[in-house]
């Protein structure tokens, strides 16, 4: 394995868990919004 499939192993797996977070973050938002309409 060299370096660049590291950095490339890094980036990817950070790239995922951001849209993960930001994809929780917009569930989080729409069921706050939907207790607010109740």
């Amino acid at each position: 394995m060299s370096i660049f499939d590291l950095v490339l192993g890094v980036v990817l797996f950070l790239s995922g868990l951001i849209h993960l977070l930001g994809a929780s973050i917009d569930w989080a938002r729409s069921i706050a919004l939907a207790i607010g309409e109740l």
